[in-house]
């Protein structure tokens, strides 16, 4: 019996003593390290743009007319023909041209009767001097007159409309259409083969914005077509109310597709520059916050840094400059934490 309760302690302690090696086992801590995929920051060339929108005009415009009043006897095109520079437009009633071609023709005659009767010596100077005076101004007046009783195109462009129709009487028509400038005229011309997108610079852009600069222009009416326009002009003041100053951009249109008063997108191109990148892949956001920020590895370790974005540019983006050394994780950048030691593969 004795024996029985010996042999019974013995193999309870030696139950408790592999209890205690397997306890000691199962706490011993398992380090794993994450592989990850690393890649660097680079630097890659970058055209920095402006977004305006803005409002499409004629390259040029003009309200044409005469210097004198008269009757409009005869308009040559219709509104929206294509005319070319130096034709005949519109011709005006020709009383006062007719008379005055008389009275030149009447002077031009008497005028060579003194010239022959001044060679015999029959004719004073003083009376010479005075008919020579009156034919030069009655010829003049001719020219004058021809002038104002006929209007041509001074540039080649399209005849958006007439102030003054045919029989009516030309005197003073003041043109309120918005858009074109307030003067008199009897027909209104447009070159629309090339037309000038106005934007508004903001002063604190204007430094940035100088002639010559290339842009690229889109409109509402045809989106997938892209116009390519230089910067022309820049008004030498700003406006007091709104701090910017009224731009040009040339715009070539010779398949009149633009209209004026049209709407445009200008993107202007502020030149090529070299900035640094990373792949969009690579950044992470802070959730509810606007920080945006990379992992990378540093001797073994996961370490945190954040990024300023300054632009999208495909599958990448554009920040602020980062040591170019740095190991930023691109492929599992989800499985790791700060501090975690990662193994970094091919």
């Amino acid at each position: 019996m004795k024996r029985n309760y010996l042999i019974g302690i013995a193999i309870l302690v030696s139950l408790q003593a592999c209890k205690s090696k397997t306890a000691e086992v199962t706490t011993e801590p398992t380090i794993i390290s994450e592989t990850v995929k690393i890649t660097h920051a680079f630097i890659g060339e970058y055209m920095p743009t402006l977004e305006y929108t803005g409002t499409f005009y004629a390259y040029q415009e003009a309200n044409l007319g005469t210097a004198l009043p008269g009757r409009v006897e005869k308009i040559y095109y219709q509104k929206g023909s294509h005319v070319k520079k130096g034709d005949l437009l519109v011709e005006l009633s020709q009383e006062l041209l007719t008379q005055a071609m008389i009275e030149n023709i009447a002077i031009k005659t008497d005028f060579g009767r003194i010239e022959r009767l001044r060679e015999k010596g029959s004719v004073t100077s003083q009376d010479y001097d005075h008919l020579k005076a009156k034919l030069d101004a009655s010829t003049e007046k001719v020219k004058l007159l021809k002038t104002n009783t006929e209007i041509s195109a001074p540039f080649s462009g399209v005849i958006a409309g007439y102030l003054v129709q045919e029989g009516e009487n030309y005197l003073f028509s003041p043109n309120l259409k918005a858009g074109y400038s307030m003067t008199s005229g009897i027909v209104r011309l447009m070159q629309t083969d090339r037309l000038t997108l106005k934007i508004d610079v903001n002063e604190k852009d204007l430094a940035k914005i100088k002639k010559g600069l290339k842009v690229s222009i889109t409109t509402d009416v045809y989106p997938d077509i892209v116009f390519d326009g230089k910067v022309i002009l820049i008004e030498p003041s700003l406006n007091v109310l709104t701090h910017s100053a009224t731009t040009e951009i040339l715009v070539e249109n010779s398949k009149y597709l633009l209209k004026p008063g049209m709407f445009g997108h200008a993107s202007v191109k502020l030149g090529m520059k070299e900035e640094m990148f990373i792949p969009q892949e690579t950044v992470l956001r802070h959730a509810g916050t606007g920080m945006n920020f990379i992992y990378h590895v540093e001797n073994g370790k996961v370490q945190q840094k954040e990024v300023k974005i300054r632009a999208y540019v495909g599958t990448n983006v554009l920040i602020d400059p980062i040591p170019e050394y740095l190991q930023i994780i691109s492929s599992g950048k989800n499985k790791v934490q700060i501090g975690a030691s990662v193994k970094i593969v091919k």
